[in-house]
Formats: C-alpha cells, sequence, structure tokens
C-alpha cells in the first residue's frame, strides 16, 4: 500500500449572486497547483487550493486541507 498527495485547485464563480463552485483541476505538485490558482484567479470570483492524501488502491483518502484561498473562495469545501 502507498500513500500519495494530490493538489485540487477549486474555482469558484458568482452567478445571479450566488457563489457557485466550478470544475476542480487536480495536480501532483504543489507548486503546479499554486501557479495554476494564481492564473486562474485572474478570471474567476475565487479559487481555492486543497491537499488530499490518501490511499488510491484502496479508495481511502484524508479530509482536504485548505493551503491557499483567494478571492471569494469559502474557508472549507463547495
Amino acid at each position: 500500500m502507498f500513500r500519495v498527495v494530490r493538489y485540487s485547485v477549486q474555482p469558484y464563480e458568482r452567478r445571479r449572486g450566488q457563489l457557485i463552485p466550478g470544475d476542480a483541476a487536480l495536480y501532483r505538485e504543489r507548486e503546479d497547483a499554486l501557479r495554476a490558482a494564481t492564473i486562474m484567479r485572474r478570471r474567476v470570483a475565487g479559487v481555492a487550493v486543497y491537499e488530499v492524501a490518501g490511499w488510491p488502491m484502496q479508495d481511502l483518502w484524508r479530509e482536504p486541507r485548505l493551503i491557499m484561498r483567494a478571492g471569494e473562495a469559502p474557508c472549507q469545501g463547495g
């Protein structure tokens, strides 16, 4: 069994006054995720980056950990 760490970049858009989560993108490297979030932030209301660790062969994952947010992104989950 091996443990992996992945990074999820979650954009948020504002539609009709509501904050709506967009499609998340996954990255293997923290730096890549942070760079993507910085670029994405230019065209969305907010963005959050989460670190997720787990064991993919067993489909067991820990709770995501917020590592960065910008703009109108909630503190936890969408």
